[in-house]
């Protein structure tokens, strides 16, 4: 019996893909990245797994993801999920479709960087992207 998961099928998350678009440096010499993104559909799945740090259990932020070539993800791109920011931590590895003679699908070794919680911006004024914040 033959089984085949359509790679594409899967990918059904939206996602923005951050890709470095240029570095500026500011007078005291503090380099800035710059990015630009563009919104596509991946395949998003964290990776299981616990850390011991200080007597406690602390979830790894590794993840999985799947996504097309034509999405342009390279080492140094990020990935925008809802809250999450994720760094790509591995070069993408393309995976070859043997009877298409074409690249299936990439796939991406992933770890979040930053989660973005709701923020009561009237309890909090000074944080940025709270929710009916600045």
């Amino acid at each position: 019996m033959d089984f085949f998961v359509d790679p594409e099928a899967q990918m059904v998350l939206e996602v923005t893909v951050l890709n470095q678009s240029g570095e500026t440096q500011s007078s005291s010499g503090e380099v800035t990245t710059s990015y630009s993104g563009v919104e596509t559909t991946m395949y998003l799945e964290p990776k299981s797994g616990t850390e011991e740090a200080a007597d406690r259990n602390t979830p790894i932020g590794d993840w999985w993801g799947v996504c097309r070539e034509s999405d342009g993800v390279t080492s140094t791109s990020r990935i925008l999920y809802g809250a999450h920011t994720f760094d790509v931590v591995a070069p993408p590895r393309p995976m070859p479709d043997p009877f298409l003679d074409i690249i299936s699908h990439v796939e991406l070794d992933l770890q979040e960087v930053d989660t973005v919680e709701g923020v009561d911006a009237v309890a909090m004024p000074d944080v940025v992207g709270g929710e009916g914040g600045v």
